[in-house]
């Protein structure tokens, strides 16, 4: 048998071993560990990060390490057990959400306020009369009850968005001028909400900033919820709200 030189053999283990190494190597790098990111990218991912936080909000908020904030995604039908029902002095109540704060703000409006969620920290309810119609946001000298311009506005009548002299009012100490809500409606662009007492309007605004929904309360009276920026309307937890809001 034919001997290989000793230095041959230790020059062939020079050259393969590194190779070898760099093999094994990459199998246990690339192969065997999970790709970590630093921070994550959801609030899944963020609860099961150790020593991450997740307050008692709802929705939840998980706080990670690195103090970014993860808010639980809510997703439609809303589980909405365990929400209060508020029952406001106006005559009509609706379903309150946890860690929600509902309480009545005058004579004719409830607020709904939060601090930890969506863009905004309040929005109001307003009860329209048919004794308050001519003093309101929605006020229109052509109908006797709210119910009445709110079918035309549904029909998407023209004379429902139509701002009369007598519905311009002047604000005291300015030379600005108050025009009713309606006036930034836009016709095409209302839609009905499907609540579980009755059907709502929804309308955008001309700037789609804002959305007003307005729900029928009875045959005469309704409830206005406007919303900045618009958008909100089609969040699920406003939803819910709004599709509890009865008698």
């Amino acid at each position: 048998m034919k001997k290989i030189p000793f230095a041959l053999l230790l020059v062939v283990a020079i050259i393969t071993i590194p190779f070898a190494l760099q093999k094994d190597e990459d199998k246990i790098v690339y192969d065997n560990t999970p790709f970590i990111t630093d921070t994550p990218f959801e609030f899944d991912e963020c609860v099961q990060e150790k020593n991450s936080s997740v307050s008692a909000t709802f929705p939840k908020q998980c706080k990670a390490n690195d103090e970014k904030i993860y808010i639980e995604k809510i997703t439609e039908p809303v589980n909405t057990n365990g929400w209060k029902l508020f029952r406001s002095d106006l005559g009509f109540s609706f379903l309150c959400p946890p860690s929600w704060k509902c309480q009545s703000f005058n004579e004719n409006s409830v607020t709904i306020r939060q601090d930890h969620y969506l863009n905004i920290s309040s929005f109001q309810l307003h009860k329209i009369t048919q004794e308050n119609f001519q003093q309101s946001l929605l006020r229109h000298p052509k109908y006797k009850t709210p119910v009445a311009w709110l079918k035309d506005l549904e029909a998407k009548k023209d004379i429902a968005v139509k701002a009369l002299p007598e519905t311009i009012k002047p604000v005291l100490g300015t030379d600005a001028l108050n025009y009713p809500l309606y006036v930034n409606f836009t016709l095409d662009q209302i839609r009905i909400f499907e609540t579980k007492r009755a059907e709502a309007v929804v309308v955008s605004g001309e700037k789609e900033d804002e959305t007003s929904v307005i729900i029928p309360l009875n045959n005469i009276d309704v409830v206005l919820v406007t919303l900045f920026p618009g958008y909100l309307s089609d969040d699920p937890i406003i939803k819910a709200i709004i599709s509890s809001i009865g008698p």
